[in-house]
């Protein structure tokens, strides 16, 4: 029997947030992405409030314009 694919943004979510605080080295932060696996994290500061969003295209972009 097939199962229902999720039709809301509630269905896909997780329990715990994992963040990032916006000093993470970005080699880190790829580690994170794969660890955990997860396409993008939140930024926080000390006191748990957002400040971004960066996800593993942000990185994959940068290294890259790097390489140029």
């Amino acid at each position: 029997m097939p199962t229902e694919s999720p039709s809301r943004v509630r269905d896909l979510m997780h329990g715990e947030v994992l963040t990032v605080a916006p000093e993470t080295p970005l080699p880190e932060l790829q580690r994170r992405f794969a660890s955990e696996r997860v396409g993008a994290l939140p930024v926080v500061d000390a006191k748990g409030r957002i400040l971004g969003l960066v996800s593993r295209f942000d990185v994959m972009r940068r290294f890259s314009l790097e390489q140029s």
